[in-house]
């Protein structure tokens, strides 16, 4: 009666068989490493990398948006 009584509380709840979401699969980036660089180079050629990419998402952004002087 124990196993018959176990067995109807995991399969009668389909809730409980829904189990865990998998991770993501691991994203791989692709930087190009230059082995002459020291590391306090890597970081600023990086932090340059980044704040031009930011720059050009900006400017994607308002070219996409309205411009106020142009509405009456």
């Amino acid at each position: 009666m124990t196993a018959s009584g176990t067995t109807w509380g995991l399969l009668g709840q389909p809730e409980a068989q829904a189990g865990k979401r998998k991770p993501p699969p691991p994203v791989e980036k692709k930087v190009e490493e230059d082995k002459g660089l020291s590391a306090y180079d890597q970081k600023i050629l990086a932090s340059v990398r980044r704040k031009e990419a930011l720059r050009l998402s900006i400017e994607g952004q308002k070219a996409k948006g309205k411009s106020l002087a142009s509405n009456p």
